[in-house]
């Protein structure tokens, strides 16, 4: 609201702002005041124009349970906004994990490029008689150092954020920029075989060197890493223009917060005749968590040969690799302890994972048969297949994960539904043996005298067969345990023999299993 006055009226004019000001109308209502001074019309329109508000910024709203959608009347609209929901978030992760692996490969190729020279000077240090030698042996070992260095980090990186993808998502879905990356450690071993096989072909000519075709493939790779850098930051401001085109909640930040303590002063404690205070207590009302008995591991863990001790013997580290849940963690024992890849080691896995599923620790369980399937496909990809499979895994290949996640899913199910059998069976044994253990502790209650001996209780008159009774379990106290009891019975003649072993079991001293 703008308030000022006019020449020929000394009474306040006011009028309401307008967000847009035609021309024409403006004039007609400036004649009608009887406005006509140029500062007061520039005033009028500077006000006007401070008070247009700009809502293009909430054009770039993104909400991920938004209902203002229309989809087909035989789809549940509900379904389709959780899926859309689902694909919003999975995209935006996927878009944070590919920024953050990319600018790590662009950070370790710049380091790379830089090297570049001091390795092409250090082979032109080398001299014959030993230059071959010394070219395949600083390869080597170069190998190895920009693997421990510039691959491992990034691998890590992108292993660790694998590990981390939830668990009812889809495999990610990376770029190709991503998926073409090439690790420099295989760049030096692509060098060093190329140098093998150039030796073997030009050995016997005369003058033969070594070390010149090394400098000039280290050249190659550096032309070939350089024009890949141009590709990373397009790459990169492809993905950070896409994550700004939106606003989300990572674009939300806390401005100023404060917070007030307030101290209340100290009050007298209520007296101790005073009623107690009445508290409102909510009860939830829920599906309890299926229990399992107390031994039930050990007991499953020694019938199915898969306890600690098992995984021991079968392997000094097996027991610590089962525990593994990290890719980086894994790759790194599973290098330096390739002994692990032998089909037993994965066999007792799966037996493992079974145990662990009958006690209900689903999520170890789950995880032994990931590890499981990691040993099978290592072993049954070769000589190299530890390198392969984490080069597949790290680079994003749908295919090759999706394909690992699903054999894991399908594996784990087999699993869960033979372990909730097996449970089953189990459970229902323990019971059972529990109706026996109280149906003897109900007897020897029955046999308890109040001065804590033991005598078969007796009526005031009798029967013969009652009277038998108490005698024999006075005899089966003198004999003491059941394989003297069995021993007695064993002299005696057969019909003999049925009458007092019936007389052992009525007295509580006997138990009889009927056979499956």
């Amino acid at each position: 609201m703008c308030t000022w006055t006019s020449e020929n009226s000394l009474a306040p004019c006011s009028f309401v702002t307008v967000v847009s000001v035609d021309t024409n109308v403006l004039l007609y209502w400036l004649d009608v005041l009887g406005i006509e001074q140029l500062d007061q019309i520039s005033e009028l329109v500077q006000v006007t124009t401070r008070c247009v508000e700009d809502y293009s910024k909430w054009d770039k709203l993104e909400l991920s349970d938004d209902e203002d959608f229309e989809c087909h009347p035989n789809v549940d609209k509900k379904s389709m906004v959780r899926w859309k929901q689902a694909q919003i978030h999975k995209e935006r992760r996927e878009r944070e994990d590919q920024v953050v692996l990319l600018k790590m490969e662009h950070e370790n190729t710049v380091k790379f490029l830089k090297s570049i020279p001091d390795y092409i000077s250090t082979i032109q240090k080398f001299k014959e008689p030993e230059e071959t030698l010394k070219i395949v042996d600083y390869l080597m070992r170069l190998g190895k150092e920009v693997e421990d260095t510039l691959t491992d980090p990034m691998r890590k990186e992108s292993l660790g954020r694998i590990n981390n993808w939830p668990g009812n998502w889809d495999p990610p879905v990376w770029c190709d920029t991503l998926r073409s990356h090439v690790p420099w450690h295989e760049e030096i071993a692509s060098i060093l075989k190329k140098g093998t096989e150039y030796t073997q072909e030009h050995k016997d000519t005369p003058d033969f060197k070594l070390g010149p075709f090394i400098c000039q493939c280290f050249q190659e790779t550096h032309l070939k890493f350089s024009n890949r850098q141009p590709l990373i930051e397009k790459q990169l401001k492809e993905f950070e223009d896409k994550m700004n085109a939106k606003i989300t909640m990572d674009h939300l930040k806390t401005g100023f917060s404060k917070t007030t303590l307030t101290h209340k002063d100290n009050v007298a404690a209520p007296a101790a005749d005073s009623q107690p205070s009445k508290s409102r207590v909510i009860e939830t009302i829920h599906t309890p968590k299926e229990q399992v008995y107390d031994g039930l591991e050990a007991e499953i863990m020694e019938e199915l040969q898969a306890s600690d001790q098992d995984l021991k013997q079968t392997h000094p580290k097996l027991l610590d690799f089962s525990k593994l849940r990290d890719f980086g963690d894994i790759l790194n024992v599973l290098k330096s302890n390739p002994q692990l890849q032998e089909e037993k080691n994965e066999e007792i896995l799966l037996m493992r994972a079974l145990s662990l599923e009958i006690i209900l620790k689903k999520s170890d369980a789950k995880n032994c048969v990931m590890l499981s399937l990691v040993l099978k496909y290592t072993r049954s990809l070769g000589p190299g297949g530890i390198d392969v499979f984490f080069s597949k895994l790290q680079s994003g290949s749908q295919n090759a994960q999706t394909m690992f996640f699903r054999d894991i899913e399908s594996t784990y199910q087999h699993i869960s539904t033979r372990g909730a059998i097996l449970r089953a069976e189990h459970v229902e044994q323990h019971k059972k043996r529990q109706e026996e253990m109280q149906k003897v502790l109900e007897n020897y209650k029955r046999f308890q005298q109040p001065d804590g001996t033991l005598k078969f209780p007796l009526g005031s008159t009798p029967s013969e067969d009652e009277t038998k009774k108490a005698q024999w379990f006075d005899k089966g106290l003198l004999l003491g345990d059941v394989d003297k009891i069995n021993q007695f019975l064993g002299t005696l003649e057969k019909d003999e023999t049925e009458h007092h072993a019936q007389m052992a079991v009525e007295c509580g001293f006997i138990q009889v299993e009927e056979e499956q």
